[in-house]
């Protein structure tokens, strides 16, 4: 039965990486956790190794599309030393912390979406040209 579970989250997983670009994590840790049973220090290691390779995957199904790659690898350059400090800081911490501040992490980035924070003031967004009806970038 365990493995019909782990086979329902990783297919919802992927489809999420793939649609949305990321956010696995907010679907893993918990369901690591509290299906699965996996300590939260466990689930959140868990959930980068689960994470980066769906992520590495997504990224090799776009590698002819809209990439920007200068803006990506800028935050990958800068993410890398973070996460490392992170993990640190996870190792350290009370499981209840881990989970509240993820908890916290995820409830502040679910607001700024719901309210449509605007971009920082001076930032220019490029429109981007419609897609046909059906076509890769629009499929349904």
């Amino acid at each position: 039965m365990l493995s019909m579970w782990v086979i329902g989250v990783g297919l919802v997983i992927g489809l999420v990486v793939g649609a949305f670009g990321g956010g696995g994590g907010v679907l893993t840790v918990p369901v690591l956790v509290y299906v699965l049973g996996q300590s939260a220090h466990d689930a959140t290691a868990t959930s980068v190794v689960i994470v980066g390779a769906t992520a590495a995957i997504g990224v090799l199904s776009r590698i002819r599309g809209p990439i920007a790659w200068r803006t990506g690898l800028a935050f990958g350059a800068v993410g890398v030393p973070a996460a490392h400090l992170g993990t640190v800081l996870n190792q350290h911490a009370p499981e209840e912390a881990v989970l509240l501040a993820f908890a916290g992490v995820a409830f502040v980035a679910a607001a700024a979406m719901l309210t449509g924070a605007a971009p920082s003031p001076g930032r220019r967004t490029r429109a981007r040209p419609a897609a046909p009806p059906c076509s890769p970038a629009r499929p349904w």
